[in-house]
Formats: structure tokens, C-alpha cells, sequence
């Protein structure tokens, strides 16, 4: 990241970084507003808003991580909510490949053609160097990202080679569903909603859940099978 282009984002940053420091207990969110007081209190200070607003914010996006959560039944008592864990960068690859995406885009910010627009580097700064190591980047990485919040999968059902080749007791030990969308082990239940893709898409799941609420009533009419 190297500025930011609103800053207004100043004042979701203190929340956001105590919030992945602390947790979401009471002192984190004490902490949070206090340092978001704080940054409220820098804005009044002559020039501050209008060097903010001179600026552009760049991002790196993972667009297909191979990190993977899971989603667990707290008790048999329906009105519990689940224990969700999205294990972001438990798969070190993703942590690679994000690493790479930052010296690609450092070699990009300091070539000549970049440099006669961008001054100065505000976060991370020199808290990470060009070509180092994945430790501080590591650090980083898991102070300042976060998600899309487009989480896929938790109800996934088999791909094509699964449905063709597997028994349906096998399918149901890797999905929730099958090519038509029905709950194993259940009669009349369907899901469909983005949790049935087998892997998160490139792309916003908007769409997607589209795609597949439509799918699924041309299944339920008869109207077309899996293959199609």
C-alpha cells in the first residue's frame, strides 16, 4: 500500500488493527475507538486532510488462494452459531505467491516512469524492503490484509470428474451435495447459494449466485441435468 486515496480510511485503521491484535473483546474495541479518537484529533491539524487526499492507494490481490477454512456445528442446538475458522495463509504457498506480488509491484513503484509521481511511501514504508525475507513480510501481511468477504464452499458439491467417477457414498465424504444440488442424507432439501462451488471464483460470487439459483430451478423443473 502506498497512501491512501481517502482519509477516511485513517479512521478504520486503528479499529481494524487492534481488532486483529486483540481479538473482538472489550479492550480491543476500547483501544480501537481511543486510537480512533486520536486520528480524528490529527485531521484538525492545518494540511493534514489535503496531504491525504494527494494520494493513490495500490493492492494486491490474491485471487485464487489454496488456503481453505472450515465451518463446524458448535453443539447439536441449532441455535448456536457455528465455529468458523477461515485459516487465512495456512497454506505458505499463499504467502509466497503474495510476496512475489510485492516485489513485482516495488520493481513497478521504483522505476523511473513511477517515480516522477510518487513521492513518498507511507505504509509499509521502511518496515519492508525490497527482495527481503518472508518474516517481516509475514508480519505485515497479517497486520494490514484482509478478506474480500467472499467465502465459498461450505456446502460444496463434487466436480465433474467426482460425479463421474466416484461412488455416491464416496461423494459424500468429499461434498455436501450432489450435481443436483441435494443434501446427502437427506430427502427435499437443496441448497443453493454460493456455499455449493467447489472452489472460490476469480471474480465477485454475485454472479455466481445468480448462475446457480437459476441452475437449480431448471434442475428442480426438469428442465436440463448436471452435464448442462
Amino acid at each position: 500500500i502506498l497512501f491512501k486515496d481517502s482519509w477516511n480510511a485513517w479512521e478504520v485503521l486503528p479499529e481494524l488493527c487492534s481488532g486483529m491484535l486483540l481479538g473482538e473483546g472489550v479492550s480491543s474495541q476500547v483501544l480501537g475507538r481511543l486510537a480512533s479518537f486520536l486520528c480524528k484529533l490529527v485531521f484538525h491539524i492545518p494540511g493534514v486532510k489535503w496531504l491525504l487526499r494527494q494520494s493513490v492507494t495500490a493492492g494486491i490481490c490474491m485471487m485464487d488462494p489454496r488456503s481453505s477454512g472450515t465451518v463446524k456445528l458448535r453443539s447439536n442446538d441449532p441455535r448456536d452459531p457455528p465455529i468458523i475458522d477461515p485459516r487465512y495463509l495456512s497454506d505458505n504457498s499463499d504467502l509466497v505467491l503474495l510476496h512475489d506480488l510485492w516485489n513485482s509491484f516495488q520493481s513497478i513503484k521504483t522505476s523511473p516512469s513511477a517515480r516522477e509521481w510518487i513521492l513518498a511511501e507511507l505504509l509499509p514504508g521502511a518496515l519492508l524492503r525490497h527482495g527481503e525475507g518472508l518474516g517481516w513480510f509475514k508480519w505485515w501481511v497479517k497486520l494490514a490484509c484482509s478478506s474480500y468477504f467472499h467465502p465459498v464452499g461450505t456446502c460444496r458439491m463434487p466436480s465433474a470428474r467426482e460425479w463421474e467417477t466416484r461412488t455416491r457414498k464416496e461423494l459424500s465424504n468429499v461434498s455436501v451435495v450432489d450435481a443436483f444440488l441435494r443434501v446427502h442424507g437427506t430427502v427435499g432439501l437443496r441448497i443453493a447459494d454460493a456455499s455449493i462451488a467447489p472452489r472460490i471464483p476469480s471474480v465477485p460470487t454475485q454472479a455466481m449466485a445468480y448462475m446457480i439459483g437459476y441452475q437449480a430451478a431448471q434442475l428442480m423443473l426438469g428442465r436440463c441435468s448436471p452435464q448442462d
